[in-house]
């Protein structure tokens, strides 16, 4: 599998996740390290505690998600933002 398969099948999994519910968002902790930061409307979160408490809240309904990837040498950069289609 190349690494933007591997990207795509990534962000897959993290949205398949996150759309499920909010009980069953808390899953995606694993995913988050407190060096890792997350920019949601302008705001900000810097670590996991902060991140998961975000995205533990009711967010906006109707996020468009868009891939981009990037590639040098051997490391992927894989970037997926959400925007509000309401």
């Amino acid at each position: 599998m190349c690494s933007a398969e591997i990207g795509k099948a990534f962000v897959g999994h993290y949205y398949q996740m996150f759309d499920a519910s909010i009980e069953q968002r808390s899953t995606l902790q694993s995913m988050y390290q407190d060096a890792s930061m997350l920019t949601f409307e302008n705001e900000q979160f810097m670590g996991m505690q902060a991140i998961m408490t975000k995205l533990t809240v009711r967010l906006p309904q109707g996020l468009a998600r868009e891939l981009g990837q990037r590639c040098a040498g051997r490391a992927t950069l894989t970037l997926a933002m959400g925007l509000s289609t309401s």
